[in-house]
Order: C-alpha cells, then structure tokens, then sequence
C-alpha cells in the first residue's frame, strides 16, 4: 500500500509541469489558477521548513 505523500512525490518526479490543481474562477477569483506539481511541491517544502 502506498502512502498519498509517496503518489505525490511519484507524480512530481515524473510530471514537474503538469497541472495538479486547477482552481476555476469564481465570485472572489476572476481568474482561474493553475498550479503545477513542481509548484506544489515546492510550496510544501516551504511550509514545512517554516512551519506555515
């Protein structure tokens, strides 16, 4: 069985570029933000590093 951490750092590995959330626009957002594996996973290490 594999953990969600072990399918996402998978997916980043092989697909740095591809989209892994796709946030619609909406009543708050008029724009739709896109936001790529690598993106994400770099965002995640931030957090974890400061703790945020």
């Amino acid at each position: 069985m594999q953990l969600l951490t072990d399918l996402f750092a998978h997916n980043v590995a092989l697909h740095p570029d591809v989209v892994a959330i796709d946030v619609p626009p909406g009543r708050e957002r008029a724009h739709r933000q896109l936001t790529t594996y690598a993106q994400l996973d770099r965002a995640a290490v931030h957090a974890k590093f400061f703790g945020k």
